[in-house]
């Protein structure tokens, strides 16, 4: 559990991967005025992998921000959850809150179940939420086919734009670098045709 005073900020990502069950749970609590809470990630999952990612954050005062930012690829019979909450409470004025959970589909035997939530008790606030769940876009996978770029290899571009979002919150950059390193194997295994 996280509990963010005044003016403190947290930086949390994740990038869950090789485990056969992995769980990241979170719950942060923004007991002061003026903090930011990012807790953001990438899940690369196959085989028969199982993900599930909770996050709750509660905003108690005025002035507080938070981030969550998921963004995950899945193969093969692969599950994700995802189960966000950002949860303002009465009284928690100019609460600025964004949730957004993004996955690509490989395989038509690969899962994701996702549960995006907003509990708001003040009036004025920002707060938006948003999910999607797709397969490569076939469109842009054509595109840089007729460019002269094998499949394999515009399997891959497009799943590295995919997941470049989420590892731009990644603010420190040796970091982003190792993240990056470790997703670039992965994206390698992966980018056959479906």
């Amino acid at each position: 559990n996280l509990i963010l005073q005044s003016d403190v900020s947290y930086d949390g990502f994740t990038l869950t991967s090789g485990a056969s069950l992995s769980r990241n749970d979170v719950t942060a609590s923004i007991d002061g005025e003026h903090s930011n809470c990012r807790v953001n990630g990438s899940y690369l999952l196959d085989k028969k992998q199982h993900c599930d990612t909770t996050i709750l954050v509660h905003h108690t005062k005025e002035h507080g921000k938070s981030n969550q930012m998921f963004k995950g690829i899945l193969d093969d019979h692969a599950r994700g959850i995802f189960q966000g909450k950002i949860f303002v409470h009465k009284g928690a004025q100019k609460t600025d809150g964004y949730q957004l959970n993004n996955a690509m589909m490989l395989s038509d035997t690969a899962e994701m179940d996702v549960k995006p939530e907003l509990e708001i008790y003040a009036d004025d606030v920002r707060c938006s939420h948003g999910a999607t769940t797709g397969r490569i876009d076939e469109g842009p996978l054509f595109y840089l086919m007729s460019r002269g770029i094998d499949e394999k290899t515009a399997r891959k571009m497009l799943m590295q734009a995919f997941l470049a979002e989420a590892f731009e919150e990644i603010w420190h950059e040796p970091t982003k670098e190792i993240f990056a390193s470790e997703a670039e194997k992965w994206l390698d295994a992966h980018s056959k045709q479906d």
